[in-house]
């Protein structure tokens, strides 16, 4: 029975282990345009919406934020 248990133990492990996928590291680096490319995609990879909109500038941004972040 305790080896029966231990099976599921390690099969819930193995199910939620895709979950705790490692986040793309932090990168905000506005120095350059590519720089800037890349810490936008970085933002949305993040899921960190409301940086990723702040790319756009005050001016220039393509749409409203909620529809930004609605996808």
């Amino acid at each position: 029975m305790l080896a029966l248990k231990l099976s599921f133990a390690a099969l819930a492990v193995a199910i939620a282990a895709p979950t705790f996928a490692a986040q793309p590291p932090y990168m905000d680096d506005r120095s350059t345009a590519a720089s800037l490319v890349r810490s936008y995609y970085n933002a949305i990879n993040r899921q960190e919406y409301a940086r990723a909109y702040t790319y756009f500038g005050d001016s220039n941004a393509p749409q409203s934020y909620a529809s930004f972040a609605a996808g």
